[in-house]
């Protein structure tokens, strides 16, 4: 598990890749042609899914008990460059209402290979904090699909 931890009001402290693969074992069963020159067939049973991919934001609480704190979850969706905070058209608002854990996940990634960027945003009162500190999370790359299969009879 990889954290990084932070120390700033309303801190990100940790982003954390989960990358799942679904197997089942593939059941394949392969007959033996009749004669030379007579197809091979084929019967397959369940394959396994592509790797589902999500990213685990934590952060501290940083306003008192008293405030009943709750947290918006804001991504990137600028696709190069850099986010720019000044700029609202460059982050998705990622809940659908404010939080009260300290903690998010982001099952809205794709594949393996790309970089996500998050801030949170601590709601209390009707007003809204400054933004936390900006983390940016590499996506490890899902592995690649086999190449080159071949099958022969003997």
């Amino acid at each position: 598990m990889k954290y990084v931890t932070l120390a700033f009001l309303f801190a990100i402290t940790s982003a954390q890749a989960i990358a799942q693969t679904k197997p089942a074992a593939p059941n394949i069963k392969l007959a033996k042609p009749a004669a030379a020159g007579v197809a091979t067939t084929i019967t397959r049973g369940a394959l396994p899914t592509p790797t589902i991919q999500s990213v685990i934001l934590t952060w501290q609480q940083g306003c008192p008990a008293e405030e009943n704190c709750q947290f918006n979850v804001y991504q990137c969706i600028q696709m190069t460059g850099a986010c720019s905070l000044s700029d609202p058209s460059n982050w998705l608002l990622l809940n659908s209402q404010p939080l009260s854990a300290l903690t998010f996940t982001d099952t809205t990634v794709g594949a393996g290979g790309q970089a996500y960027s998050y801030v949170v945003f601590a709601v209390a009162n009707g007003e809204t904090s400054p933004p936390s500190n900006e983390v940016t999370l590499n996506l490890p790359l899902s592995p690649g699909a086999p190449a080159a299969l071949t099958a022969s009879a003997p």
